[in-house]
C-alpha cells in the first residue's frame, strides 16, 4: 500500500512541480491546451496511468490526483503529477498557464569551481578529461 504524505513534504514538493496546487487530500492542476491536445494528454495519462495503476481524474482541463485506497496524497500522486506535467511541455512545447521562475541565480551555475579553475589555469582551451585506464579495459 502506498503510504501518505504529510503537508509539510506535499507543500515542498509542490514547489518543485509549477501549475499543481494541493493539500494531504488531493493534487489539482488545470491545464489550457488545444481540444486535440487535450485528447492526446488523455490518452497518454490513461496509458501511463495503467500501466502505474493509478488513475487521475480529468473534468475538462482539470485534472485531480489522490490516492483513494490510503485516503489522500502518496508518493504515487507525486509521481504522477511529475509525469503529467512532463507530458504537457511536450505536447505544447510549454506549459501553458505557468510561468517560469528565473529568479534563483543558483540555477545558472553550469559549471562547477573546479571546472573553473581548470579553464582559468592559464593553459587555454578545454579542461583535461580523467585518464582512462585502458590495461583495465583489455582484460
Amino acid at each position: 500500500m502506498a503510504t501518505l504524505l504529510d503537508e509539510t513534504l506535499i507543500a515542498d514538493t509542490l514547489a518543485s512541480l509549477p501549475g499543481w496546487k494541493g493539500d494531504s487530500s488531493s493534487l489539482r492542476r488545470e491545464v489550457d491546451l488545444s481540444p486535440d491536445q487535450l485528447q492526446e494528454l488523455r490518452r497518454q495519462v490513461d496509458v501511463d496511468a495503467t500501466a502505474m495503476g493509478h488513475l487521475p481524474t480529468i473534468d475538462g482541463n482539470v485534472i485531480v490526483l489522490t490516492t483513494a485506497d490510503a485516503g489522500g496524497v502518496t508518493e504515487l500522486d507525486i509521481v504522477m503529477a511529475s509525469h503529467i506535467s512532463d507530458l504537457v511541455h511536450r505536447l505544447s512545447d510549454s506549459e501553458p498557464g505557468v510561468e517560469a521562475d528565473n529568479s534563483d541565480a543558483s540555477l545558472a551555475i553550469i559549471r562547477s569551481a573546479q571546472a573553473e579553475d581548470q579553464l582559468d589555469d592559464g593553459a587555454g582551451g578545454e579542461p583535461e578529461l580523467p585518464r582512462t585506464n585502458t590495461a583495465m579495459l583489455e582484460s
